[in-house]
């Protein structure tokens, strides 16, 4: 088997997240922002400017610096009973980009999951045919990044749970003094809008207002801030309102109002500032929240969270930044599916299938229909596995490991390309999907699965 991709996969901090992966997966079938990527597999970075691959500062740490560049696309989809549908922009009666900004972001994951943000950019008028980025990134300790891309879909200028994202689905290895080109990222953005909700959302209903002060206690250079609810469970934003505070003895200070449905339950009172100046609540900006008051040492409490009953609720100021409350939005960006693959009525693989066969486990976009190219199988999906004859001699089974998006909807499937000639799901080939499910449909969910089997069987057509 080849070991290229999961060496790669495994880089930068990811083995965590992998292993952390629990068995049975939680996912929602019915996601609608989608943590997608149809970014280019390779990531191959361009040595050319002579650069080391790696360099050590006095402390003999790894240190390397240099530049990823590739582009950003956005993907309209439909979605239902049977499956995802890709739907080109004129078919959508669009002319012009519909949606905000996009976001791109590298970071890393320590082994606890704490994420570190090394470099962003930020594409102001996303175009139609996708839209070229680049970003220089300093790192300690690692050479390797993950890279995302995260679409303002509502247009609200905050990114959060239910716009949508694309993530590269390899870790970027960067060469010291180099330039990795070709980090392309595809999002797929839902076609009808998923709406809101949220906490005290609706129309026609007895409202409240929430009222206060918000208070950015660190040194202040420009920029607005803004409002905003959360799920207690971490899904927002909802009811964002934006101002621009007054500078204040270093910090700045702005009054806030808004109003919601009386009745709506508990919420997180959310604010931040747009630290970096482009015009977006992003993950490397300063955030904060509703602070009930202040220790002795002056450090804020974090009063969230709030209740929203029958009476209005004044007085409430927002801090920021807040300890408490001072993490963005939990996106994550990759979960796992790993299992085995076998043969139908066991055995070994090369007891059955024809010499010199190749197959290929790919976890897809899309259901897959009629004959399929392995160059195009590898274009379409998010991960995938290739197993050469010499992979399959002599075996019974084989493991895998594919990174997908979290908090969506992949298709898993197996060919066996029996006459080698690179057209896979012909008349007559091996073929398999988890066991259990006709279609490859997988919910990925937050934590992934383990223990996926999957039985390579001749197709009957």
């Amino acid at each position: 088997m080849s070991m290229k991709r999961l060496a790669v996969v495994l880089a930068g901090g990811a083995l965590a997240l992998f292993t952390a992966c629990n068995s049975g997966g939680d996912g929602d079938d019915t996601s609608g922002g989608d943590d997608t990527s149809g970014g280019d597999d390779t990531s191959g970075g361009d040595d050319s400017s002579g650069g080391d691959d790696s360099s050590a500062d006095d402390t003999g740490e790894l240190s390397v610096s240099g530049t990823i560049q590739g582009t950003v696309t956005v993907q309209l989809y439909a979605e239902d009973e049977t499956g995802r549908t890709f739907v080109t922009w004129a078919d959508a009666g669009y002319s012009s980009f519909p949606f905000g900004k996009i976001f791109v972001t590298a970071y890393t994951d320590d082994e606890s999951g704490a994420r570190t943000w090394h470099a962003d950019d930020t594409i102001d008028s996303p175009g139609l045919a996708g839209d070229a980025y680049s970003m220089d990134v300093s790192l300690e300790g690692t050479d390797s990044v993950w890279v995302y891309a995260h679409l303002d879909y509502h247009q609200d200028r905050v990114l959060g749970t239910d716009d949508p994202t694309g993530h590269h689905p390899f870790a970027v290895q960067i060469p010291d003094g180099g330039t990795v080109t070709d980090v392309d990222i595809t999002i797929l953005a839902p076609l009808v809008d998923p709406g809101d909700g949220g906490p005290g959302g609706g129309d026609g209903c007895d409202t409240l207002t929430i009222s206060g002060d918000v208070l950015v206690t660190v040194s202040y250079n420009g920029g607005e801030v803004a409002t905003f609810l959360q799920s207690t469970s971490g899904a927002g934003p909802f009811a964002v309102n934006w101002y621009t505070p007054t500078p204040d003895g270093g910090g700045a200070t702005t009054p806030y109002s808004f109003t919601r449905c009386q009745n709506g339950g508990d919420a997180r009172l959310r604010g931040a500032w747009d630290s970096n100046g482009n015009a977006l609540i992003d993950p490397r900006d300063t955030w904060g929240g509703y602070a009930s008051g202040f220790d002795t040492d002056g450090t804020p409490i974090s009063g969230n969270p709030i209740t929203l009953g029958t009476s209005d609720l004044s007085g409430y100021d927002i801090v920021v930044p807040i300890e408490s409350d001072a993490d963005p939005f939990q996106v994550v960006p990759f979960t796992a599916l790993s299992g085995t693959l076998l043969m139908e009525g066991g055995g070994a693989f090369d007891a059955t299938l024809p010499a010199n066969t190749t197959v290929y486990l790919a976890a897809m976009r899309y259901r897959p229909d009629l004959d399929i190219s392995a160059s195009s199988l590898e274009a379409n999906s998010y991960a995938m596995e290739e197993y050469a004859w010499s992979d399959l001699q002599g075996n019974s089974e084989l493991g895998f490991l594919l990174p997908v998006p979290a908090e969506s909807i992949v298709y898993l499937w197996a060919y066996a390309d029996t006459d080698n000639d690179g057209i896979l799901n012909e008349s007559g080939d091996f073929i398999a999907t988890p066991t259990g499910s006709d279609t490859g449909r997988v919910p990925t969910g937050a934590s992934g699965w383990t223990g996926l089997e999957m039985r390579l069987a001749q197709a009957s057509n």
